[in-house]
């Protein structure tokens, strides 16, 4: 008897990839997804961890808008900081941490923009908890790179807090929660 061979097929799932981005002489981790049916001058998102996160598995929670809408989305991951946790430098204490996460980002951004033409006026960043506070920094000292922000439970630094003065208007989204017992 002759074997009878059954072939399933699965929806084909396109994941974000790791890539790597030298900025400050250290290599840098960044998840990227790209739709297949890209635009020119499209946009550009990234989407920032929280305090101890990584980039891995953030894009994919965006890859469907991305579909639908017809962006890009970078998630980055953020180096250790003096307590050895991952994080964002959002403009923070020196005792705290020395990363220049300012720098990178917006070098990264302008690296993408390039690399896959997208509009430089489109490039915007989300993120949760210190990654909100990061996005906050972006606003206050970056907005030639990032045009609008939005920040989940994040808020700005004690230093972005006293000396933001934006070169440009940025819109910000800022969501919060009444009980949240950690950022006010």
């Amino acid at each position: 008897m002759k074997g009878i061979l059954i072939l399933i097929l699965f929806p084909l799932m396109i994941f974000s990839q790791s890539f790597s981005f030298t900025w400050d002489d250290q290599q840098r981790e960044y998840f990227l997804y790209t739709p297949e049916f890209l635009q020119e001058d499209a946009p550009l998102v990234f989407v920032l961890h929280g305090y101890t996160g990584s980039g891995q598995g953030w894009v994919d929670k965006f890859q469907s808008f991305a579909d639908e809408y017809g962006f890009v989305v970078c998630a980055p991951s953020g180096l250790l900081d003096n307590y050895g946790n991952t994080h964002w430098n959002a403009n923070f204490s020196s005792s705290i941490t020395t990363v220049d996460d300012l720098g990178f980002l917006s070098n990264l951004a302008l690296y993408l923009q390039d690399m896959y033409s997208l509009d430089p006026n489109k490039t915007f960043s989300c993120g949760f908890s210190n990654g909100g506070f990061m996005s906050w920094s972006l606003a206050c000292n970056a907005p030639d790179v990032f045009k609008a922000v939005a920040s989940v439970t994040g808020s700005m630094s004690e230093n972005d807090w006293q000396d933001c003065n934006p070169s440009s208007m940025v819109p910000v989204m800022q969501l919060s929660g009444v009980d949240d017992d950690i950022i006010p």
